[in-house]
C-alpha cells in the first residue's frame, strides 16, 4: 500500500491482488464497508472542497478508475496501467459475486439511470443475484427510506452509480445505519475524461492532451504547495 496525495487529496493506492483480499474480508467481516473507484474529474473537484475530500479520504477502498491518476503520481507501471485500462479490479469483484451468489441491491440518482448501470454490469457476461433495485428520485431523497429499504432487503452488496459528489455524501449519511457488507461506488460514465469508447484515433488524441492538462494541474499544485 502507498498513500499519494493529488490536489490535496489523500488515495491509498493498492495492488491488484492486495484490493481483492480486502474486498474479500469485507464480504465476511459482518460490518459495512466502502470501496469507491475515483476518477480525475473528482480529484479536481474534490481538491477545491474540503468536504468532498473528506468524504473521499472517509471510504475503505479507493480505486483509481483512471490510469492518469497514477501517471500523474509517477507511480505506474505498466503492468498497472493494463489492470486500470481493462478495468481489471471491477471484472474480479463480478466474478466472485457471481461465484459465490451473493445478493446484490442495486442504486441510482435517478429511475433513467438504472439501465445504465445495469449495462455496466452486464458488459462481464456474468448472471448476479440482484434481488432489489431502487433511486434516489423513488425515495425522493429521504435517506431514512432509503436505509429503511435496504435493511428490509438486506443485500450482501450495493451497488451504486450516483453523480459526485452526491453519491458520497450519500454513502456518509448511511453507512452507520445499512446493514450489508460492501457498498461500491461507481463513477457516471459522463465523469470520465479518459475515453474508452470512440474511434482510435480521436480516443487517444483526447487521452493524451486530457492527460496533460491534468498533469500540468497536478505539477502546479505541487509546487505551490513546496512554496507555501
Amino acid at each position: 500500500m502507498k498513500e499519494i496525495n493529488i490536489l490535496g487529496v489523500s488515495i491509498r493506492e493498492r495492488s491488484l491482488k492486495e484490493s481483492l483480499a480486502l474486498t474479500d474480508s469485507y464480504i465476511k467481516n459482518g460490518a459495512l464497508n466502502t470501496v469507491m473507484f475515483v476518477s480525475a474529474k473528482m480529484l479536481l473537484a474534490a481538491g477545491k472542497n474540503p468536504e468532498q475530500k473528506e468524504w473521499i479520504e472517509s471510504m475503505d477502498l479507493t480505486i483509481c478508475s483512471e490510469p492518469d491518476i497514477l501517471r500523474a503520481a509517477d507511480i505506474a507501471s505498466n503492468s498497472r496501467i493494463r489492470e486500470v485500462e481493462n478495468d481489471v479490479y471491477f471484472r474480479e469483484v463480478i466474478k466472485r459475486l457471481s461465484r459465490g451468489k451473493h445478493s446484490v441491491y442495486l442504486l441510482t440518482e435517478k429511475e433513467e439511470d438504472m439501465q445504465k448501470l445495469k449495462e455496466r454490469l452486464g458488459k462481464s457476461g456474468l448472471a448476479l443475484n440482484i434481488v432489489a433495485q431502487n433511486s434516489l428520485e423513488a425515495v425522493e431523497e429521504n435517506m431514512d427510506r432509503l436505509a429503511n429499504h435496504m435493511n428490509d432487503v438486506a443485500a450482501d452488496v450495493i451497488i451504486s452509480m450516483i453523480p459526485f459528489p452526491k453519491q458520497e455524501m450519500v454513502i456518509v449519511q448511511n453507512k452507520s445505519y445499512v446493514n450489508s457488507e460492501v457498498w461500491f461506488a461507481l463513477p457516471m460514465p459522463e465523469e470520465a475524461y479518459v475515453l474508452k469508447e470512440h474511434t482510435h484515433f480521436f480516443r487517444r488524441a483526447w487521452n493524451t492532451l486530457y492527460f496533460s492538462m491534468f498533469k500540468k494541474r497536478v505539477v502546479r499544485y505541487n509546487e505551490d504547495s513546496k512554496t507555501e
